[in-house]
């Protein structure tokens, strides 16, 4: 299941995005939020496919970096910035262009260990469809 977050201060651009995203099948659910604190919390509670920051502050994008989020990260900025921790989109951008991309770094990463959830001692890997229990496959 593919599984998006969106932020962004603005709320036209970040709805219109969405909205793109929605209408293509980019992603089975998509979460907005206008807060890098809400982001931050939503981070913690939620397993994600893609991440999508439209115009990180310097400090935020510090923050993410230093996380080590392991899901793919997008910042949409209005102008260049060396960010080695994402895929740096610089205004304006062509949003097919950009779609392409989401959902490719998505596929590729729900095909990846990374994308297992873990409950507990229990980890269910999606790529290798694989059940473990103490790193003992069952």
């Amino acid at each position: 299941m593919r599984h998006i977050l969106l932020y962004s201060t603005t709320v036209l651009p970040r709805q219109a995005l969405a909205g793109e995203m929605r209408a293509l099948g980019a992603a089975d659910e998509i979460a907005e939020t206008d807060s890098f604190e809400t982001a931050l919390t939503l981070l913690k509670q939620e397993k994600f496919s893609a991440l999508i920051f439209d115009e990180p502050m310097a400090e935020q994008r510090e923050i993410l970096a230093q996380s080590k989020l392991n899901v793919p990260l997008f910042y949409l900025l209005s102008r260049p910035v060396e960010a080695p921790e994402a895929l740096v989109y610089q205004k304006p951008f062509r949003l097919p262009v950009l779609l392409t991309a989401v959902i490719a770094a998505a596929a590729r990463f729900e095909q990846s260990d990374d994308s297992a959830v873990t409950v507990g001692l229990w980890k269910f890997s999606f790529a290798g469809r694989c059940l473990s229990f103490e790193n003992q496959e069952i």
